[in-house]
């Protein structure tokens, strides 16, 4: 979210420095997921039990506040608080084009 650019625009920005191509919304939660993997792996003892590493995942995930925000976890393991755009393609003015057809937003799906 614009909310928390001053958080993502520098990591956007070193990324876009070093690849020459522009982080976008994927490329930023990837950085946060690896943070969590990462102190996962630490907390998990031992670590190659999957039990103990899916437990310490979830664990950090919900403690943890990255670039993109909270990457807290709801029940089916998708991030609690995200806030979702859905699109699909139509046909608009004679072209193919993206168009938004919805939103989730703090458990509320809206369709249009």
């Amino acid at each position: 979210p614009d909310a928390l650019q001053n958080r993502w625009q520098p990591i956007a920005n070193a990324i876009e420095a070093r690849t020459g191509i522009t982080a976008d919304a994927f490329a930023l939660s990837a950085y946060d997921a690896l943070f969590v993997v990462q102190n996962a792996l630490v907390h998990a003892n031992p670590q190659k039990n999957f039990g103990n590493f899916k437990a310490a995942f979830v664990n950090e995930a919900d403690h943890f506040n990255g670039v993109t925000g909270s990457t807290a976890l709801d029940a089916a393991g998708d991030r609690e608080n995200g806030d979702f755009d859905f699109w699909a393609v139509r046909l608009q003015d004679a072209r193919v084009t993206w168009v938004r057809i919805g939103t989730y937003n703090n458990g509320v799906l809206t369709v249009f």
